[in-house]
């Protein structure tokens, strides 16, 4: 199966270039997800069974200086790669956020209410609309993590993220299952600063009140824990030989 991955510079779609060894990563300059004419060029000529949608700008305070960016990239971006694929009858899988909620009470399910509160998050959110537009092409929620650069790590906000090449293994997996419409694939819920001492032992304990919002005024988000029961379940039938 040859497999298209945007956004390949960054981490989790360099992780999944490691494991996946029929692939083409065309940059930025030689495919623009929002000039259809470039996706196509490309299309044409690698002719790609599925394609990994990992490109997107993602920091959360660049996207709140640059809104239109944001928007432009994240979300006319994914309409136009998803719409360009169901041109070509091929599969999107989209890496979509946990940041899609508001991070009130935390272990959000497939069915709970997005509630995004930045630009990032909303921008992602309509990403996630675009791709589930076609109900063969498949959503992820997740969160990852390829290193902790911070000295100080809140006790007190939780996630469920994980190293990046291990949710890059679950993403795998979960095209290999021919999963379809939206998932949540990540790991556990834990603190942030537990998760930060596996890549930072030095790193120092810290609470939200210390510094409750992020340079542009955005407060961040207390609890984005996934629930990850129904992806479990689906790996637990596998195993158990009873997934069709």
């Amino acid at each position: 199966m040859k497999v298209l991955i945007t956004g390949c510079p960054g981490r989790l779609g360099n992780e999944l270039k490691k494991l996946i060894h029929t692939t083409y990563c065309p940059s930025e300059m030689k495919m623009d997800i929002t000039d259809p004419l470039a996706i196509k060029s490309n299309f044409d000529t690698y002719q790609p069974d599925l394609v990994i949608h990992c490109a997107a700008k993602t920091d959360v305070s660049e996207c709140e200086r640059q809104p239109f960016d944001a928007y432009y990239t994240n979300s006319v971006g994914t309409f136009v790669l998803a719409d360009t694929c169901d041109a070509y009858g091929i599969k999107m899988v989209y890496i979509s956020t946990d940041h899609v909620f508001d991070g009130v009470r935390g272990n959000y399910s497939e069915l709970s209410v997005p509630n995004p509160k930045g630009h990032y998050a909303k921008s992602k959110l309509a990403g996630e609309y675009f791709a589930l537009a076609n109900k063969n092409n498949l959503v992820i929620r997740t969160s990852f993590m390829k290193d902790f650069k911070f000295e100080k790590a809140y006790t007190d906000k939780f996630f469920s993220g994980e190293r990046v090449e291990d949710v890059a293994e679950m993403i795998v997996r979960a095209i290999e299952l021919d999963l379809k419409g939206l998932w949540h694939i990540a790991g556990e819920r834990k603190s942030i600063y537990d998760f930060a001492k596996t890549l930072r032992k030095n790193v120092k304990p810290m609470k939200l009140k210390e510094r409750p919002k992020n340079e542009m005024g955005l407060r961040y988000l207390r609890d984005t824990s996934l629930n990850i029961q129904r992806w479990k379940d689906e790996l637990n039938a596998c195993e158990c030989g009873t997934n069709e």
